[in-house]
């Protein structure tokens, strides 16, 4: 699964054609900046356009599904949200590409935190 089939899974429920679903996809690319990475395979994204972890909860409020996971780089816990309904197992290993700048830090509270990478500025999103 490429990164283009990644980010159309949730839009082919919800859009129905194809068309739409293509248009869809290279707008969302092309607002985070990473057109260039649409045809890769995760095994081919760097480091920093993925991160690993385990499923710890996986819950379904409306439309979205959203995934807690267990991981090295994020060691107060992630939270990815996914449009549509996705299972996932507790326990299953799951790896996320993630743009930067659409990475959000909480605290256990809830509260926002500074980010623990930096984004150099005028690097590409796809190198920082």
């Amino acid at each position: 699964m490429t990164v283009h089939d990644d980010i159309a899974l949730g839009l082919n429920v919800k859009q129905g054609g194809s068309e739409a679903v293509r248009a869809k996809v290279q707008e969302t690319a092309r607002l985070l900046q990473i057109d260039a990475l649409l045809e890769r395979l995760p095994g081919q994204l760097s480091g920093g356009q993925r991160v690993a972890g385990r499923v710890l909860v996986s819950e379904h409020p409306g439309e979205s599904t959203l995934v807690h996971v267990d991981c090295p780089a994020f060691p107060d816990g992630l939270v990815a949200r996914f449009d549509g309904a996705r299972a996932y197992r507790e326990g299953e290993s799951v790896e996320l590409a993630l743009p930067p700048l659409a990475c959000h830090v909480f605290d256990a509270d809830g509260q926002a935190r500074e980010r623990r990478f930096r984004c150099e500025e005028g690097a590409h999103p796809a190198n920082r």
